[in-house]
């Protein structure tokens, strides 16, 4: 886990400023025998990765006149992704599963939700000597 609160506050000559975040993310890892024969016979386990994530961002301004503090900055963004992968030989073969889920509360109130799929691979090369021709 891990997690920032953030609340700060501003003044110049023009008005003042107020700021809160929050960002909490949260991790879990799990190895275990890979249900595929060929993930099996290469003897890496297959790893499941879970990331959460959420984060809020606020600042509002309020002028010398002692009005109250309009907001220009409020987003929030939340996520989850689930990741699968595992090595064959000298390949790394993993998928990820991704919602991204993204919101404005100023302005036009903008937002977007998405759902991704990746798949990615790696060669996993090792450097080695060369023979001395002496």
């Amino acid at each position: 886990y891990r997690g920032r609160y953030g609340r700060g506050d501003g003044s110049d000559p023009t008005g003042d400023t107020r700021r809160a975040s929050d960002i909490h993310a949260v991790t879990a890892t799990a190895q275990f025998t890979s249900p595929l024969e060929a993930f099996r016979r290469s003897g890496t386990p297959l790893r499941a990765t879970l990331d959460l994530r959420y984060e809020d961002e606020r600042q509002c301004r309020r002028v010398q006149d002692g009005g109250s503090c309009v907001p220009f900055i409020d987003q929030l963004e939340r996520s989850a992704t689930l990741s699968l992968d595992s090595t064959v030989r000298d390949f790394q073969l993993g998928v990820q599963f991704r919602y991204l889920d993204r919101r404005s509360f100023v302005g036009q109130q903008a937002g977007s939700t998405q759902f991704q799929l990746n798949l990615y691979g790696q060669f996993l090369l090792n450097a080695g000597m060369f023979p001395s021709p002496f």
